[in-house]
């Protein structure tokens, strides 16, 4: 898959091929449909986060297609759409128990604990302590699917401001120019 990657802090990021991610485990591999550029990723490329380890992959914020799912992963499957927050909980420790997974004392955060969304596919784990099923895991927001009343559901279609995502101009918005997967 294409990447963009930077081997040292603070110098030039390139696009560039890298392995495809596999999904671990309780986890999932997601098809990056749209994501953003935010300060955060700025201050990682600076090396001001001492979680980030070197080759690295930025990108926090982003909404994709799920396209494989670890073993373990019955909430869901290929072809899901969804969103990952920044905070990415395990959904296990005594903080998401609670309802508190912003402060997950296992928390990771993709682009900054592992490789992020400034490519065509990510790795996330744990990523079914979120299903909006309904069961009690639900409260645990890994994964989650918008809907168009802004409450999180597993049915239904994506949404921004009640627009569909193609109806809107939904694009990548990745801090490169190349083409973003469709």
């Amino acid at each position: 898959m294409r990447a963009v990657i930077f081997d040292e802090f603070g110098v030039r990021p390139e696009v560039r091929d890298v392995p495809d991610p596999v999904p671990p485990p309780g986890g999932a591999v997601i098809r990056v449909e749209a994501t953003g550029l935010c300060r955060s990723d700025w201050h990682g490329w600076q090396g001001h986060d001492p979680d980030i380890r070197l080759p690295h992959v930025p990108g926090h914020e982003y909404a994709g297609v799920v396209t494989a799912v670890g073993a373990g992963v019955p909430g869901w499957r290929p072809g899901d759409r969804v969103t990952v927050p920044f905070v990415c909980a395990c959904g296990q420790c005594p903080a998401c128990l609670a309802g508190d997974q912003q402060v997950c004392e296992r928390q990771t955060q993709p682009g900054f604990t592992h490789w992020g969304s400034f490519a065509e596919y990510v790795a996330v784990r744990n990523a079914d302590t979120s299903t909006w099923s309904g069961s009690p895991t639900s409260w645990a927001t890994r994964l989650r699917r918008p809907s168009a009343a802004g409450s999180p559901r597993r049915s239904g279609r994506w949404s921004a401001r009640g627009e569909s995502p193609r109806a809107s101009g939904w694009r990548c918005t990745a801090a490169a120019a190349w083409d973003c997967p469709r």
